[in-house]
């Protein structure tokens, strides 16, 4: 092997790396997103906890 393939290896590794990071930033930007949603639909149960009858489903808007 020699230099120009191993320089060409390591270009690709280091893409790799920059394509793995941007999709770990997309999926911590995600679940963030989602933690949101989760903690409005939590605090919208227990407003409508008191207001809803028993047995009766409920939608929850985000």
């Amino acid at each position: 092997m020699d230099v120009r393939e191993l320089e060409d290896r390591i270009k690709k590794i280091e893409e790799a790396i920059i394509s793995l990071n941007e999709s770990v930033r997309i999926n911590i930007e995600a679940i963030s997103l989602l933690a949101e949603v989760l903690e409005r639909q939590m605090r919208q149960m227990k407003r409508n906890k008191g207001t809803v009858a028993e047995g009766e489903a409920e939608t929850l808007y985000v």
